[in-house]
């Protein structure tokens, strides 16, 4: 086969080729763009799933806090009930000043322990949060940005298409090869 018996050939189909050319082209942008899109919302939603398990992990920390705190309370009084019946039973009177003093301290311990459990608990609850704020806000921002690249390569096909169709018009609808409109209109 030689070029000569291929020029025909390209001649007539050079127009169709070009045009299913602009169209591929055009078709890649658009799909570009919807993957865009479909990347961010990948993005978000796996951001709002985060978000969602730092708020379930923030509730579970709280209540492991309270926890916590109950049960340093309940060892506390096993410690001060133990410390009254060892002062009755040493013959001391369980009013006596110096039991009364180790128990108040006992008390007092015993309470600043269960508000450092509480404040601990609150404070990573707290942080937790902020985080889940924080993946949500990402997430958004990840399917912003993925909705405006989409729309520009959308922009891009349709900008392709158009394009594409002039440039058609002009090689093939003005007397190029084949003729054209132009060339039936004396033009």
């Amino acid at each position: 086969m030689s070029l000569d018996s291929v020029t025909p050939f390209l001649t007539k189909a050079s127009p169709y080729i070009s045009g299913a050319g602009t169209l591929l082209s055009a078709f890649g942008q658009f799909q570009e763009g919807a993957g865009y899109l479909e990347h961010g919302m990948i993005q978000n939603a796996a951001a709002q799933f985060a978000a969602e398990q730092l708020r379930q992990n923030a509730n579970a920390v709280q209540g492991a806090a309270q926890r916590t705190a109950q049960d340093v309370g309940r060892s506390a009084a096993y410690v001060m009930s133990t410390q009254l019946a060892r002062a009755a039973a040493s013959g001391g009177g369980a009013s006596d000043p110096t039991v009364m003093n180790l128990i108040a301290r006992t008390a007092g311990e015993t309470s600043y322990r269960q508000q450092v459990a509480l404040y601990s608990g609150e404070a990573q609850a707290r942080q937790m949060q902020i985080s889940a704020t924080a993946a949500e806000w990402s997430g958004q921002q990840e399917l912003r940005v993925a909705q405006r690249a989409g729309v520009s390569a959308d922009i891009s096909a349709l900008s392709t298409l158009a394009s594409g169709g002039v440039s058609l018009f002009e090689k093939y609808g003005r007397g190029g090869p084949g003729g054209g409109m132009a060339a039936n209109d004396g033009v």
